[in-house]
């Protein structure tokens, strides 16, 4: 089994552009804009847990600690072995899931000891991967 998230900050400046005949969706996100030492999916509109409805368990905290940009990032703390149980979504709002257009993703990541993000291919999590990233201490 992949080793999710150990223990990372990740300071997340993502653009997210996906295009379709219809439409151009983009979404941006610093964390400048929620408190330190608040949870993130508890603070916020847009981003919610693994498990639904919201679960505080699987929540992320909002901290200072260290940055790539700004003053914040979120920090992931997998205390379950292997493992999590951080499991941050940030849906895309839309009923049908995208099959076609460009997807541009941009973040800073600092990985202590090994680190795991998705993204998914269908609106329930879980029932489809569209794609998967390991990073490892070794960085291979």
């Amino acid at each position: 089994m992949i080793n999710k998230i150990n223990i990372f900050f990740i300071s997340l400046f993502s653009l997210i552009f996906v295009s379709t005949s219809f439409a151009q969706t983009s979404f941006c996100d610093d964390f400048e804009s929620y408190s330190a030492g608040s949870y993130l999916g508890s603070s916020s509109t847009s981003w919610t847990t693994w498990t639904q409805p919201y679960t505080a368990t699987e929540d992320v905290q909002v901290t200072n600690v260290l940055s790539s940009s700004g003053a914040n990032s979120i920090y992931f703390n997998g205390t379950a072995s292997p493992g999590g149980p951080s499991d941050m979504v940030l849906p895309f709002g839309t009923s049908t899931p995208y099959t076609s257009g460009s997807f541009v993703f941009h973040s800073d990541f600092y990985v202590v000891n090994g680190a795991y993000f998705n993204f998914q291919a269908q609106n329930t999590p879980g029932s489809q991967w569209a794609f998967e990233a390991e990073m490892t201490t070794s960085g291979l």
